[in-house]
């Protein structure tokens, strides 16, 4: 079951101004293709997972780039 647009944003509704400016600026950014990629791959994996299959081939379904360090 889907939700209604007014359902997401419900939540919204209760944060502070400065993080309700912060989240709107990080919806209208860009999606890397490489970063959609490993979303869908993660629920196909969270969605077999629930239905009791084995996440099978998905160590195989990544990149051979090497990991990169995350800067914080």
């Amino acid at each position: 079951m889907k939700r209604t647009s007014k359902e997401r944003s419900a939540p919204m509704e209760t944060l502070p101004p400065e993080i309700k400016i912060l989240l709107r600026e990080i919806e209208k950014e860009p999606v890397p293709e490489r970063l959609l990629q490993l979303a869908l791959q993660l629920q196909e994996a969270l969605a077999r997972r629930s239905r009791g299959e084995e996440a099978v081939g998905t160590a195989a379904q990544t990149s051979a780039r090497p990991k990169q360090k995350v800067l914080r």
